[in-house]
Order: C-alpha cells, then structure tokens, then sequence
C-alpha cells in the first residue's frame, strides 16, 4: 500500500451489511429458473435450441426443444 493509504487506512472494501437467511421455497414449482441454451448442433429432427425449465425446490429439470428461427406465435 501507499504511504497516504497506510496513513489514513483507506477501506478498500463495502461495509459488512446484516446477513439475510434465504427459505426454501414452500412447494415444488413454485419457484422455477428458466434458461434458454442456443446454437447447439442441429438435431436429427431439426433442433438448435433447448429451454431448460429448473425447480429450485426439487432440482427436477424440464427440456424442451425448438429452434432459433421461431417466432413467439409458433
């Protein structure tokens, strides 16, 4: 450190804040993480594209397949 910072002992990092307890989430599928993974090889059926739909609850991981090139209304 430098000699100004060892002086006036500059905090280099945020004050400690109260730690937070996060719950489980009550039932299964009622909190769900949803990702979308793109570019994959073309399958042999014509998909690229995998939504990946994730209880945080039971960790249970649903895929479903489709393609880039989808409109919202397909």
């Amino acid at each position: 450190h430098c000699q100004k910072c060892v002086e006036f002992k500059t905090q280099r990092r945020a004050p400690y804040g109260s730690l937070r307890l996060i719950l489980p989430p009550p039932a299964p599928f009622h909190t769900i993480a949803l990702d979308f993974v793109t570019r994959l090889s073309l399958s042999e059926d014509g998909f690229d594209t995998c939504l990946t739909i994730t209880c945080k609850s039971s960790k249970k991981v649903t895929l479903i397949l489709g393609r880039a090139d989808w409109s919202a209304a397909q």
